[in-house]
């Protein structure tokens, strides 16, 4: 008999979502990495805000289901290290692990690639090998929820390189969506626009395609795929900085 494949409809529920928000607005152990810009014009800090607004306002998620470890920081004013941030994590999913079913993880910043695996760059991080590794990351999410659906928004360099893992690390979650700023050999970029509102261009474009915002969009019969936010992000103006 012939194998009868049987397409599922699912249904999202903000109040089953939720979101870990990683990154940071500068690295000051990390001379190589630019970290001079202000507060009011921080790409990286201006990227994660749109980010938070849009899972909180646009798609009405409550507040309670989002981890907010963007530039965090312990009791003592010291940005947390690796295996901090990986604790914290756990422990929000696991209190959440019996009634959510979607998982977004987002980071904004610098991808490294130690012993050429990904790793997410940390302020409290003086090089890559204290990075936050994305296969403990992986390792974590399919310890505590197996079953949810994981979707990773990466806006940093070589944040493709996460594709490699479901083969290397099968132990992590069962399902899993990559949105990633660029392959896993090449760089991201930055947007440096006039009035100083700097953003990271692939945030940038993945929201005005959620939006509506995208050109693309507007075409009759509407389409929408993964097309319409690699445009935007493959073809970067002109003498942006990387990041």
């Amino acid at each position: 008999l012939p194998k009868i494949s049987i397409m599922t409809t699912i249904t999202f529920d903000p109040e089953k979502a939720l979101v870990i928000l990683l990154g940071a607005s500068a690295w000051p152990c990390r001379p190589n990495f630019r970290h001079e810009y202000g507060d009011d014009n921080n790409p990286f800090k201006r990227s994660v805000g749109e980010m938070r607004a849009y899972f909180l306002k646009h798609l009405m998620m409550p507040e309670s289901n989002l981890k907010d470890l963007f530039d965090a920081k312990d009791k003592a004013n010291s940005f947390l290290k690796a295996d901090s941030l990986l604790e914290d994590i756990e422990t929000f999913l696991d209190q959440h692990r019996q009634t959510h079913s979607d998982v977004f993880i987002y980071y904004v910043g610098h991808g490294t690639l130690p012993d050429n695996e990904l790793s997410l760059a940390i302020p409290a991080s003086k090089d890559e090998d204290a990075d936050l590794s994305v296969k403990k990351l992986w390792r974590r999410l399919g310890k505590t929820i197996p079953q949810a659906r994981c979707y990773f928004l990466l806006d940093a360099c070589y944040s493709g390189k996460i594709t490699e893992l479901p083969a290397k690390a099968p132990t992590g979650p069962k399902s899993a969506l990559f949105f990633c700023s660029s392959p896993p050999e090449k760089q991201s970029f930055v947007r440096e626009n006039a009035d100083k509102k700097n953003v990271t261009v692939f945030t940038e474009a993945l929201l005005k395609t959620l939006r509506g915002e995208n050109p693309e969009l507007q075409r009759s019969p509407p389409k929408f795929s993964f097309r319409d936010i690699e445009l935007p992000v493959t073809t970067p103006p002109a003498q942006v900085p990387r990041i």
